[in-house]
C-alpha cells in the first residue's frame, strides 16, 4: 500500500483499528487533525494528547 492510499484510507476511517482501542482522547485528536489539514498547527494540537 502507497503513502496515498494509506492518506485517503485515513480520511474515510475517523480511526485505525489500533486508535480505535485506545482512548476517546484519539477521536477527538482526530477531529483536530483535519481541521489542521495537515499543517504545522497540527502538531501544536497533537502534543498535549500525546503527553498524558
Amino acid at each position: 500500500m502507497s503513502d496515498s492510499d494509506v492518506e485517503e484510507n485515513h480520511a474515510l476511517k475517523p480511526l485505525s483499528t489500533r486508535d480505535r482501542v485506545t482512548s476517546r482522547l484519539d477521536a477527538d485528536m482526530w477531529l483536530l487533525e483535519m481541521r489542521a489539514e495537515g499543517r504545522e498547527s497540527q502538531q501544536m494540537i497533537i502534543l498535549p494528547y500525546t503527553k498524558t
